[in-house]
């Protein structure tokens, strides 16, 4: 579209309009669920025409956000018919003077306007949800169904910088040894450069499966708010168990200050403990 929408505020309605074009496409097959859920999530939030006319541009059929006003195209026209009144008024007066005037001058041809280019269509954008957001966890849990065929995991530690890092049995035939291995949403996974260990414990293997999404994200919430550190970084750890004993998940939450504090639940989302940051406690 032309410029000029980068400064131009987005109204609530045209908000509205980008969040019924969005759903259409999900039901045209345009857009996925979560690619759905993504983008009606940043129109809902966009400051700018502009940050409205990404979401949409690469849709067919769906020029829904304002545009500014077009330059108009009728002076250069009304220039030109100018000119030539003034010409033909110029011979007219000649002819019924009889000529004793001296001839004027015509008046001088309109200036040449240069065509306005159209503007270059941008490429799609690729979107990368936020760290630790229910679009983010459902992308490395599908993915990672989809690489390693199950949803099995020995210990995870999802980071706020964006990345998970985890370990994993090399084969179901030597679930002794483990590999180590980091998941990144525009890369995919990798295998770490540390190298496979042995497991000399044998940890119970934990199903990914079973987190409850919706409580461990009110977790992570809550410990951001209530766990007495300020401007935290949340990171979230699945660590390795032993036998019956119920699988854990850590929230912790610490900032540059070296203040930290964390609290614990079960998948199902039952906290087992809450450790606040108190000052002169580390």
């Amino acid at each position: 579209m032309t410029g000029g929408n980068g400064t131009v505020r987005a109204r609530d309605a045209d908000r509205d309009r980008v969040v019924d074009v969005l759903g259409q496409a999900y039901v045209d097959g345009q857009l996925s669920e979560t690619d759905r859920e993504l983008r009606v999530s940043r129109a809902l939030s966009a400051r700018t025409l502009d940050d409205l006319d990404v979401l949409v541009r690469d849709l067919q059929g769906h020029d829904v956000v304002p545009r500014p006003p077009a330059p108009s195209s009728r002076l250069p026209l009304v220039a030109m018919a100018a000119a030539v009144l003034v010409l033909v008024g110029t011979g007219a007066w000649i002819v019924f003077s009889g000529g004793d005037e001296p001839a004027k001058e015509p008046a001088a041809a309109a200036p040449y306007v240069a065509p306005v280019e159209p503007p270059e269509i941008a490429e799609p954008v690729e979107f990368v949800p936020d760290a630790l957001s229910k679009v983010w966890f459902q992308d490395f849990l599908t993915e990672y169904q989809e690489n390693f065929d199950d949803t099995i995991i020995l210990d995870a530690g999802f980071r706020q910088g964006g990345f998970v890092h985890f370990k994993r049995p090399v084969s179901s035939e030597r679930p002794d040894v483990l590999q180590n291995w980091d998941w990144y949403p525009d890369r995919g996974f990798e295998q770490s450069i540390i190298s496979a260990s042995h497991d000399p414990f044998g940890y119970a293997q934990a199903d990914l499966s079973l987190i409850d999404l919706d409580r461990l994200l009110a977790e992570v919430a809550h410990s951001r708010k209530y766990l007495g550190v300020d401007n935290p970084d949340i990171d979230v750890f699945i660590g390795p168990h032993i036998g019956d004993s119920p699988q854990l998940i850590e929230i912790r939450a610490g900032n540059s200050y070296g203040d930290t504090g964390w609290r614990t639940i079960t998948f199902d989302g039952r906290m087992t403990e809450s450790r606040p940051f108190v000052i002169g406690r580390q």
